[in-house]
């Protein structure tokens, strides 16, 4: 796959501007095997410690190595309460109708045919169904989303190659609540957590390629028919198979994944400007509805990934990227 930022210099610039942004972070955090963590984060964890790595990157489990394995345990048995509790959650009767929970179990069955469940031989299916049914009753109002079962796979993947399957539904539970349940209003009925998302991209193109959204424009081409499906899933289905992407978002903890998430959806518009510029309506869209079917290599990965983080940390993509092309 060819780019506007298909040039050496240019890649080492933008790795060098991002590191010493993500330095200067980690001198602000207290603890220093988090701070490591994080650092090691930004540039992809090793598939082996993917696990740990994202529990403690996302405050699940604490990071002192002498309480990993008791804080996994901990997370087990509070899966296994909360799978017990069936029903017995804080929420309107109403909503918790056995008609409810019947209508609710055959949307999340009908979404878990569409994932990829078998892990090391196993079929995991149940484990999405179980885990997708406790979050329904512990957040009725929301109850559970098409889209959701993407999410959980995520986690799921990760998790699995480091634990059984049992301890993997529990740990992918709490990464995934950890995650969905502090951004609730994008699986709403009224999804203005998206809607919101995507009018940020706008601004963000806007304000970093005007002349590639004065392109969208003109080419009739709304950043919803392609941010909408982005969002639904934080992009988490496009990069399924490319868990550096969520490395580092979670190296910047939960509470700025969405900030960065937004900051992503923008970068890898504009990474692919050369691309889009040369499109029309079709064309455009083509590109960007098919996100997942690009063969992303490590190094494009992380181009996208230095500007995302040249746009989540306020910088000018202009100033940033152009100072190398000035005279010396």
């Amino acid at each position: 796959m060819h780019s506007h930022y298909d040039k050496n210099t240019m890649d080492i610039y933008i790795h060098s501007i991002c590191k010493n942004k993500m330095n200067n972070i980690m001198k602000q955090t207290p603890m220093e095997n988090v701070q490591e963590l994080r650092d090691a984060a930004w540039f992809g964890l090793e598939k082996q410690k993917r696990s740990t790595g994202w529990l403690i990157l996302l405050d699940i489990i604490s990071p002192s190595m002498s309480a990993l394995g008791v804080g996994i345990e901990n997370k087990c048995r509070a899966y296994e309460s909360l799978n017990k509790q069936g029903t017995h959650i804080n929420s309107p009767e109403i909503l918790l109708s056995p008609l409810t929970h019947d209508k609710v179990h055959k949307q999340i069955s009908k979404d878990v045919l569409r994932i990829e469940c078998e892990v090391k031989g196993v079929d995991t299916s149940k484990s999405y169904i179980r885990a997708m049914a406790i979050f329904s009753k512990r957040y009725p109002v929301i109850s559970y989303v098409q889209g959701m079962c993407d999410i959980f796979k995520l986690f799921m993947d990760v998790h699995s190659i480091s634990h059984d399957t049992h301890v993997a539904e529990a740990l992918s539970y709490f990464c995934f609540e950890k995650i969905v349940s502090k951004y609730l209003d994008y699986f709403s009925s009224r999804q203005v957590g998206i809607e919101r998302s995507i009018e940020e991209i706008e601004e963000l193109l806007q304000k970093n390629r005007p002349k590639l959204f004065l392109h969208l424009q003109k080419s009739s081409v709304e950043v919803k028919y392609f941010a909408y499906n982005w969002m639904s899933t934080f992009l988490i289905r496009e990069f399924l198979h490319h868990k550096e992407v969520f490395d580092a978002h979670f190296s910047l903890g939960p509470a700025e994944f969405i900030r960065f998430n937004v900051s992503f959806a923008t970068a890898l518009v504009i990474y692919l400007q050369e691309t889009l510029m040369s499109s029309d309506f079709e064309g455009i869209l083509y590109t960007l509805q098919r996100i997942n079917e690009i063969e992303w290599s490590t190094m494009e990965i992380q181009r996208v990934l230095s500007v995302s983080y040249i746009i989540y940390s306020g910088g000018s993509l202009y100033e940033d990227l152009n100072k190398i092309n000035k005279p010396q």
